[in-house]
C-alpha cells in the first residue's frame, strides 16, 4: 500500500495552467510533453479543458485536430483519449465515441481558481475590504501570467477561454478597486483602476474609480484632468459625451461636494459554512478579523484554548478555509508529545511545506542566503538548493542561523501571498519551538502572517507562559443548546436534543460521536451513556482486524507509523494497509504526512484504556525495541512496560540531548523521568547521574536552590557507590556559581574545589583538574589575588598542553583569560582569547564561549574603540540567550552602560544601567547585582544625581557583602564613599573610603601590573580625597594605575589618571592637554568632565 502522503497526492486534482505556456502538474511536478502523448493528444486535452465542463462532440474534436476529418476519426480519437487516460488517470476523461469531456473533480484549472477568488472578492468588497483585496490580488496574480494558450496564437477554438480570461481580469480589477476604496487605500485603488483604463480606454467605470481614488488621496486636479482625457477619448472614438454618472462625478468634484456612492459591488457571499459546524460563529468572526489584520501587514498570534475534543482544531480548520478562499496560504503542522525533544520539529514541517510547493527557482529565491540552514533542517530540499558554499559553525550559532532562516523564509513567502501558520496541539511543543515562535513573531513585524495555534487548557501552561506577551487567548467552551439542536436535526434525531445535551453537557466531540453512532445504525432509542461507549461502538463496526490495528496504533500515541504497527502485529504491510483504509473510511484515522493520526485524541484514549493491561505491557516493551535510537520514545514505552532501568537511561540520554541544545526546561522534564525510573529500578548510578544533570539544568534556569539540593544529593550518592569521576563533576559544580547564586560567600566554594582537585589528581583526570584550577583562578581573581590566579591558570595550561588535552586546555585558558581580563593585561589576554574562542567554537561550548566573547570586549574597551566593544557584548548577549541562562545578562549589559558613559551618552548609560540592574535583581546573583548596581550608581553620580546613586550603591554593597568577594566590595565601597561625600555625609563616606583603600592595599598583582578593570574604584577614591583636600593621598591612588594602564594600552584610564593628576597639581596645561586629546580620541566623557572642572569631587 502506498504511504498516506502518496495516496493523498494521487487523489489531488491535476493542476492545469492555461494562462501562459500550457502545463499539467501532478504532485508539484510538471508532466512532460512526452508523458502527455502526441501533439494531437495534447491539443485534444487543451480543447476539452477550454470547453469544460461541456462535452465536446467527436465531430468538433475532429474539426479542431484535422480540419478535414479522416475516415474512422472516432476510432483515432478514442485511441488519443486512451493514451491521455493512461497518462492522467482513467477517471480524468469521461465519455465515449460520441463525445468527451474532462472530469471536473480531476482537474484544477487556473481560470477556475481565479474565478473563485474573484467571487470571494466581489462578495467581501463592501464589508470585508481587506480580505477582498487579498482575493482580488490572488486572482490578478493568476490572470497576469500571460495570454491563454500562448503557444496556440492562431487557434480560433481558444477564443472562448481568452474571452473568459479578459472578463475575469476586468472583474478582478473592479473588485480590487472597490475593496481598496472601501478601506481608504487610495493608492492601491489607483493601481487597479489605472490598469483597467489602460486596457480599455472606453471603460468609464474604471475611469470613474480612478478619478475617485485620486480625489480621495487629495489630488483632485489630477482627477479633473482625467475627466478631460476621458471626454476626449469618447469624442474622438465614438462621438459621444461621458455617461451622466461620470459627468455628475466630475461636477461634484468641481463644486467640492461629497461624492456619490461607489458602483454597487456584487451581492455578499453566502457565509453559511458546513452545517455540522455550528455554535462557533462569534469565535470564527473574531478570528477572521485577525486574518484581515494580518493581511494588512499587522501580524497577529492567537491561541485557541479548550479541553480535548471541544472543537479547537475544527474551528482552526474553518479559519484556514477562509484564508484559502480569500487568496491566502495555509501552512499547517502538528506538535507530537514524542517529538518534544526534536529540534524545531513542527517548524521543520512548516519549512518542508513552504519549500516543496513551487518550482526550484522559486525555492532558491525564497531560501536566499539561508539555503544551507534550511537544507540542514529539511534534508529533502538540499538537492534543489545546491550548490551552496557553507562553513558550519558552533551549535549556538547554527541555532541562531536556523531561527533567522525560518523567519526569513516565512517573511519572503508572505510578501508573495499572505500566510497563516497553523500549529495544532501546541501543548506538545518543545522549548525550541516555543522559543522560535516568540522570536519569529517579533522578527516578522510588518509581515502578512497570522499565527494560529490550538492548545489544551489543562496542558498548555508552559506554552502560555512563553507566549503570553505576544499571543491573544481565545477560550472555547461547550456548545449551546441551540447548536446541539441544529446538529441533532441534521442527523435526523431532533427529538433526542435534550437527552444528548444532558449526557454530553454540550461537549462538542461527545455530541458529534453520539450522533455519528446513531447515523451508523446504533439504536436511536438509546443515547450512549458515555463518550467511551460511542467511540468503541464505532470501532467495533470496522471489524476485528481493523480494531486490533487501531489498538496497537494507540500504544504508539496519537499518531503512528504503519510499518511499525505491522511489525508489532507480525502481519504483512499490505494487510495492515487494508485495515488502515477501513479506519480511514470510518473517519477513525486521518492522514498526516507519512503517519496515520487518530481523528481525535479521545478515540485513541478510549482504545488504550480498554486494552487489557498485560497486552499493553507487552506492546510497550516491543515498541521500546522497535524505536531504538529515539531515546524519548524508548523511555516512554519502557516506563509503561515497567522496564525502569531502560527507561531511566533513555530519559537521561534524551535529557543530555536537550541540554546540549540549551533546551533546559525540556531537559529538566526528561531528567525527572529518569530519576523516577532509576529510583524504581534501584539504579543508584543512573540516579546520581540524573541528579547531577538536573542540577545543571536548574542552574541554567537560575534555580540555584534546586541546583544545590541536586548536587548535594548527587555528591552523597556518587561517593557511596564509589563513582569517582561523577563525584569530581559534582564537586566542581558545587564550587561553581551555585553557592554564589544562593548568596553565600564564594570562599565556601574553595573546599569543594580542593576536594575535586585532589580526586582529579588521584584518578589521573587532567581535564577535570584543569576545570577545577580554572575555577580557582576565577575565585582568586574575584578576591583580587591575581598572582595566585595566574599561578592556578598557568599550571592548568601547562598540564593540558603536555597531555594534548584540548578539552582541559579550554578550561585552563578560561582561567588565564579571567585573570588577564580583570587585571587588564591585554598582552596576555589577546592571544589567549584567540586560541580559546577557536577551541570553544569547535566544541560548541556556549557556557564558556559567552564569557570569552564578552571579555573580548575589554580589548576595544581599553583602546576606546567603543562601537567594537559594544558589538562584542551584543554578540555575547545573543549567545547567552541561546543558553537559556539569563543570570549573566545584567553583568553584560552593565558594561554597555559603561561604554555609553565613556562616549558621552549619559542617557544611554542610564538606560542600559537601569535595565542591567533590573535583570540582575530578577536573577538574584550577588556578583551581578553588585556589578550592575555599581555601574548605575557611578553614572548617576556623574550626572549629578548622587542621592539616587546612594540607593543603588547601597544595594550593590549589600550584595557584595553577602558574597565577600573583594572585587565587588571595593567597587561598591569606593563609589558609595564618593556619593555620600557629595550628599554631605562625610562620616559614612570616610568609613567607606577607609574600607575600600584597605581592600586595594591587599590587591596582589605581578610586577608592573594593576587592577585596571577596577581603575574606576581608584579614581572614585582619588576624587573623594581631592574633595577632602588630601592631594598627596589622591595622587598616590592615581599613580598605582597610571603607568600600568599606559603600558597595557588602557587609553581612557591613562587619560583620566592624567586629568586627576592635573587637577591635584592645579596644572592647567596638563588638564587642557587631556581635554584636547580626549576630544580627538573619542573620550567624550573625559572631555566633558575636564571642561566642567574635573567631575564629581574634583576642581581645577
Amino acid at each position: 500500500m502506498p504511504d498516506p502522503a502518496t495516496r493523498r497526492a494521487e487523489r489531488e486534482p491535476l493542476r492545469v495552467r492555461l494562462l501562459g505556456p500550457f502545463s499539467v502538474t501532478r504532485r508539484d511536478r510538471v508532466l512532460t510533453g512526452r508523458e502527455l502523448g502526441s501533439r494531437k493528444g495534447r491539443t485534444l486535452l487543451k480543447l476539452l479543458i477550454v470547453e469544460r465542463p461541456r462535452t465536446v462532440s467527436a465531430d468538433r474534436v475532429a474539426e479542431v485536430l484535422w480540419g478535414d476529418p479522416p475516415d474512422r476519426h472516432q476510432r483515432v480519437i478514442a485511441q488519443l483519449v486512451s493514451r491521455l487516460r493512461a497518462a492522467l488517470g482513467k477517471e480524468a476523461l469521461e465519455g465515449g465515441p460520441d463525445g468527451y469531456r474532462i472530469s471536473p473533480q480531476c482537474f484544477e484549472v487556473d481560470l477556475d481558481e481565479a474565478a473563485r477568488f474573484i467571487e470571494e472578492a466581489e462578495g467581501r468588497a463592501a464589508k470585508e475590504p481587506a480580505l477582498a483585496a487579498i482575493a482580488a490580488s490572488a486572482a490578478l496574480e493568476i490572470l497576469q501570467r500571460g495570454v491563454v494558450l500562448e503557444n496556440e496564437p492562431y487557434a480560433d477554438w481558444v477564443e472562448p477561454a481568452r474571452s473568459e480570461a479578459r472578463n475575469l481580469l476586468r472583474r478582478a480589477r473592479r473588485s480590487g478597486w472597490i475593496a481598496a476604496l472601501e478601506s481608504g487605500n487610495h493608492q492601491s485603488a489607483i493601481g487597479f483602476a489605472r490598469t483597467a483604463s489602460e486596457d480599455d480606454e472606453l471603460d468609464e467605470e474604471a475611469w470613474r474609480a480612478l478619478m475617485t481614488a485620486y480625489h480621495g488621496s487629495g489630488r483632485t486636479a489630477i482627477a479633473i484632468d482625467l475627466y478631460d482625457r476621458l471626454r476626449t477619448h469618447l469624442s474622438e472614438d465614438l462621438g459621444v459625451d461621458p455617461a451622466p454618472e461620470t459627468q455628475a462625478l466630475h461636477l461634484r468634484m468641481l463644486r467640492n461636494q461629497p461624492l456619490p456612492e461607489l458602483d454597487a459591488p456584487a451581492a455578499a457571499i453566502d457565509k453559511s459554512f458546513d452545517p455540522s459546524f455550528v455554535g462557533r460563529a462569534e469565535e470564527l468572526e473574531w478570528l477572521v478579523s485577525r486574518w484581515e489584520e494580518a493581511a494588512r501587514a499587522a501580524p497577529s498570534f492567537t491561541l485557541i484554548v479548550g479541553e480535548a475534543g471541544i472543537g479547537k482544531t475544527r474551528l482552526a480548520s474553518e479559519v484556514a478555509e477562509v484564508v484559502r478562499t480569500t487568496g491566502g496560504r495555509v501552512v499547517q503542522a502538528r506538535c507530537y508529545e514524542a517529538e518534544r525533544s526534536l529540534f524545531l520539529q513542527p517548524l521543520a514541517d512548516v519549512v518542508r511545506s513552504l519549500a516543496l510547493t513551487g518550482d526550484p527557482d522559486t525555492l532558491r529565491e525564497l531560501a536566499g542566503e539561508w539555503a544551507p540552514n534550511l537544507s540542514a533542517l529539511v534534508p529533502e530540499i538540499d538537492l534543489v538548493l545546491r550548490p551552496h558554499s557553507y562553513q558550519p559553525a558552533t551549535p549556538e550559532i547554527e541555532r541562531r542561523r536556523t531561527f533567522e532562516a525560518i523567519a526569513d523564509l516565512v517573511r519572503r513567502t508572505s510578501l508573495r501571498t499572505p500566510l497563516m501558520l497553523l500549529l495544532d496541539d501546541l501543548h506538545n511543543a518543545g522549548s525550541s519551538t516555543l522559543e522560535w515562535l516568540h522570536f519569529g513573531f517579533r522578527r516578522l513585524s510588518g509581515a502578512r502572517v497570522l499565527f494560529l495555534a490550538t492548545l489544551r487548557a489543562d496542558e498548555g501552561h508552559e506554552a502560555e507562559t512563553h507566549l503570553h506577551d505576544i499571543a491573544e487567548r481565545r477560550d472555547l467552551g461547550p456548545l449551546s443548546k441551540d447548536a446541539v439542536a441544529q446538529l441533532a436535526a441534521a442527523a435526523g434525531a431532533p427529538d433526542l436534543t435534550q437527552r444528548i445535551l444532558a449526557r454530553t453537557s454540550g461537549h462538542t466531540l461527545f455530541v458529534v460521536e453520539t450522533l455519528r453512532a446513531l447515523a451508523e445504525g446504533a439504536d436511536q432509542s438509546e443515547v450512549p451513556e458515555s463518550l467511551l461507549a460511542a467511540v468503541l461502538g464505532r470501532v467495533e463496526r470496522t471489524g476485528a482486524e481493523c480494531e486490533e490495528l487501531l489498538r496497537v496504533g494507540a500504544v504508539f500515541g496519537s499518531a503512528f507509523e504503519l510499518p511499525l504497527v505491522a511489525q508489532m502485529l507480525d502481519i504483512a504491510p499490505e494487510e495492515a494497509a487494508s485495515s488502515a483504509r477501513r479506519a480511514l473510511e470510518a473517519r477513525l484515522l486521518m492522514e498526516s504526512g507519512s503517519l496515520f493520526e487518530f481523528a481525535n485524541d479521545l478515540i485513541r484514549d478510549a482504545l488504550y484504556r480498554t486494552t487489557p493491561g498485560p497486552i499493553l505491557i507487552a506492546r510497550h516493551r516491543r515498541a521500546a525495541t522497535l524505536l531504538e535510537g529515539r531515546p524519548e520514545s524508548v523511555a516512554t514505552h519502557a516506563r509503561a512496560a515497567g522496564e525502569f532501568a531502560l527507561a531511566a537511561n533513555a530519559w537521561l540520554e534524551a535529557g543530555e540531548h536537550a541540554l546540549a541544545r540549551y533546551a533546559n526546561r525540556d531537559a529538566q522534564r526528561m531528567i525527572e523521568g529518569s530519576l523516577e525510573a532509576a529510583t524504581l529500578a534501584h539504579d543508584s548510578r543512573t540516579e546520581a547521574r540524573a541528579l547531577l544533570l538536573r542540577g545543571q539544568a536548574r542552574e541554567a534556569l537560575a534555580d540555584f536552590e534546586g541546583a544545590f539540593e541536586d548536587h548535594r544529593a548527587a555528591l552523597a550518592l556518587s561517593h557511596d557507590i564509589g563513582e569517582r569521576a561523577l563525584e569530581i563533576s559534582v564537586l566542581r559544580g558545587l564550587g561553581g556559581d551555585i553557592l554564589v547564586g544562593l548568596g553565600r560567600p564564594s570562599a565556601e566554594c574553595i573546599p569543594f574545589l580542593e576536594d575535586a582537585l585532589a580526586l582529579a589528581e588521584e584518578t589521573g583526570d587532567p581535564s577535570a583538574e584543569a576545570s577545577v584550577l580554572s575555577r580557582l583562578a576565577v575565585i582568586a581573581t574575584n578576591k583580587l589575588k591575581f598572582t595566585d590566579a595566574y599561578r592556578y591558570a598557568r599550571r592548568a595550561v601547562e598540564q593540558a598542553r603536555s597531555l594534548n588535552d584540548e578539552r582541559g586546555l579550554g578550561f585552563a585558558l578560561d582561567g588565564l583569560k579571567t585573570a588577564a581580563a580583570y587585571s587588564g593585561n591585554i598582552e596576555v589576554l589577546q592571544p589567549v582569547l584567540y586560541e580559546l574562542e577557536s577551541i570553544l567554537r569547535r566544541q560548541g561550548n556556549l557556557w564558556y564561549l559567552q564569557w570569552t566573547v564578552f571579555e573580548s570586549s575589554f580589548i576595544p574597551l581599553a583602546r576606546a574603540q567603543w562601537q567594537a566593544a559594544s558589538d562584542r557584548i551584543e554578540a555575547a548577549l545573543e549567545i547567552n540567550a541561546r543558553t537559556g541562562y539569563e543570570a549573566y545578562q545584567g553583568a553584560f549589559r552593565a558594561h554597555l552602560g559603561w561604554i555609553n558613559r565613556s562616549r558621552g551618552d549619559q542617557e544611554g548609560a542610564l538606560r542600559e544601567g537601569e535595565l542591567a540592574a533590573r535583570l540582575a535583581g530578577d536573577v538574584g546573583h550577588p556578583w551581578w547585582i553588585a556589578l550592575a548596581e555599581v555601574m548605575l550608581g557611578w553614572t548617576l553620580t556623574e550626572v549629578g544625581e548622587s542621592r539616587r546613586a546612594i540607593e543603588h550603591l547601597r544595594t550593590a554593597l549589600d550584595a557584595a557583602e553577602r558574597d565577600g568577594s573583594e572585587a565587588y566590595l571595593v567597587r561598591a565601597l569606593s563609589h558609595l564613599g564618593l556619593a555620600l561625600w557629595l550628599e554631605g555625609k562625610s562620616d559614612e563616606a570616610e568609613t567607606c573610603m577607609i574600607k575600600a583603600e584597605d581592600l586595594l592595599d591587599g590587591v596582589d598583582v605581578p610586577p608592573d601590573e594593576a587592577f585596571l578593570h577596577g581603575a574606576h574604584s581608584y579614581f572614585a577614591l582619588a576624587r573623594l580625597r581631592l574633595a577632602r583636600a588630601e592631594r598627596r593621598a589622591a595622587e598616590a591612588l592615581v599613580r598605582i594605575v597610571r603607568d600600568p594602564s599606559e603600558k597595557m594600552g588602557w587609553v581612557e584610564v591613562t587619560a583620566e589618571a592624567d586629568l586627576l593628576l592635573g587637577i591635584s597639581r592645579q596644572d592647567d596645561r596638563l588638564v587642557k592637554s587631556v581635554v584636547d586629546q580626549a576630544g580627538a580620541r573619542g573620550l567624550s566623557r573625559l572631555q566633558q568632565l575636564g571642561e566642567q572642572g574635573g567631575g564629581p569631587g574634583g576642581s581645577v
